[in-house]
Parts: C-alpha cells; sequence; structure tokens
C-alpha cells in the first residue's frame, strides 16, 4: 500500500478475509457509518467478515505498508459504499 493511500469504504459480499501485517502501520475503520477504528502493526492479523463495511489506510506519508490477505473465495468481490463517509463523524 503506498504511502498515505486509503482505500474506498467497501464490503465483499461473499467471503471472509483475513488481513496480516507484515510492515508499516495501518489503520483499519469498520462499521456503517466508519464508526470503529484499529490500528494494525506489524505481526497483527485481522479478521474481516462478509459484507462488514471498511476502509484501510497507510498512516504514514513516507513508508509503504504490506500485507497478506487471505479470502474464502478464488474471486475478490469488493461492493464501494457510497453512503459511508471517508471520515468518520467528530465524536464532539
Amino acid at each position: 500500500v503506498p504511502p498515505g493511500a486509503q482505500s474506498r469504504p467497501h464490503y465483499h459480499e461473499h467471503c471472509e478475509s483475513a488481513v496480516y501485517m507484515i510492515s508499516g502501520a495501518m489503520r483499519v475503520r469498520w462499521g456503517d457509518r466508519l464508526e470503529q477504528e484499529l490500528l494494525l502493526e506489524p505481526r497483527d492479523l485481522v479478521y474481516v467478515p462478509p459484507r462488514e463495511t471498511h476502509v484501510l489506510e497507510n498512516l504514514s506519508e513516507s513508508e509503504p505498508a504490506e500485507y497478506v490477505v487471505a479470502r474464502d473465495s478464488p474471486q475478490e468481490d469488493a461492493v464501494v459504499v457510497p453512503w459511508a463517509a471517508a471520515n468518520p463523524p467528530d465524536a464532539g
């Protein structure tokens, strides 16, 4: 994942995924409005169930992030979610 890159809000309709971080740091946000978040660092493993809206973001402005993803489907079936905010709403 290039420095500063971020995926579009999306989900995978018919497959579950497991992401294992190799290098760098990424933030994953999930939920209907991307209201939950988790920081992923090397050696972290995260499970993403089917139909869970999420975004992955490389937090570094200078270093790429690398991860391995495994899915239980031979095809990636990403569905872009236009109604999910790219940035979570302010908590205050």
